[in-house]
């Protein structure tokens, strides 16, 4: 990094010269739009993991316990004659209608609950619940044995009677 000047010394120069600055300029600009776009996408990142991940995955547990429970019903699974509902993700998971993973109560970030009514013949129900509101999921999702799917963006108790729908509570897919 010398130059020569008309006594023959060479001097040493010191600095940066034009192309290092705009190179050094053009890297921080890229970083900084880097950062800002990841600033931004990451809290998208994570809302459409829970809405396209946890939150699907728990409407597609609770459409396996669905169909899990109506046909331990309808096979007489338990062998006891009497066509009734089990109300136990432990008992499905016996028979190879539930995953082991769902058969604990707690899958991708909900917590499932599985009950039945006064007679078991006749009705069960279940709910999905975030685990942490917020984070893994920010609605409650239920199922009975007409099938059909509700949500709530707030915690809601259960069973939920199909002829009067709280407030608050939505069928999926209307």
């Amino acid at each position: 990094m010398g130059y020569e000047h008309d006594d023959d010394r060479e001097y040493e120069t010191s600095g940066f010269e034009a192309s290092e600055i705009v190179g050094v300029t053009g890297a921080l600009i890229v970083l900084v739009c880097v950062l800002a776009a990841g600033a931004w996408l990451v809290p998208q990142l994570l809302s459409a993991r829970k809405s396209g991940g946890t939150e699907s995955a728990a409407i597609g547990s609770l459409k396996t316990i669905a169909y899990a429970e109506t046909y331990f019903r309808e096979a007489d699974c338990d062998r006891d004659e009497v066509l009734a509902y089990t109300g136990s993700l432990a008992v499905l998971a016996s028979h190879s209608l539930v995953d082991n993973a769902l058969a604990n109560g707690t899958n991708q970030g909900y917590e499932f609950t599985l009950s039945v009514g006064p007679d078991p013949r006749f009705e069960w129900w279940a709910k999905a619940s975030p685990t942490v509101v917020g984070t893994t999921g920010d609605r409650f999702f239920y199922v009975d044995y007409t099938g059909l799917i509700y949500f709530s963006d707030r915690d809601f108790e259960v069973p939920i009677d199909p002829e009067n729908i709280p407030d608050g509570i939505t069928v999926l897919g209307s």
